[in-house]
């Protein structure tokens, strides 16, 4: 597994890389939208490019950047994805995971999945 840049298509305009090419279980393309001055919904539009681009040969987790987030919009940000279809999402962080994420992610995950669509 490898985390990459949102899409092949960004990865090659931005470091000439086309992750799409790479021989991987699964890519965790880094969608964080305020590195790109993008809206929250961006992270579903270049979740589904990146599995259009890579024709399904690569199983895609996009990630989500947790303090791109309130807590109050893990649940919206999370059903979203799961909306496009991945084969997971990986939550990337750094030292500003709060408590008031962790209860979020914990209430998001012991939903019914049905309620998670």
């Amino acid at each position: 597994a490898c985390a990459v840049f949102p899409t092949p298509a960004i990865a090659c305009q931005l470091v000439r890389q086309d992750w799409s090419r790479f021989n991987v279980d699964l890519a965790l393309p880094m969608a964080y939208f305020s590195f790109y001055d993008e809206a929250a919904e961006w992270v579903a539009k270049v979740s589904r490019e990146a599995t259009e681009q890579t024709c399904g040969r690569i199983p895609v987790a996009p990630g989500l950047h947790l303090p791109d987030c309130t807590p109050d919009q893990i649940h919206t940000e999370l059903n979203r994805l799961l909306r496009t279809s991945p084969s997971g999402i990986g939550l990337f962080c750094d030292e500003q995971l709060t408590p008031a994420m962790l209860n979020a992610l914990r209430d998001w995950n012991q939903k019914d999945p049905e309620e998670n669509q």
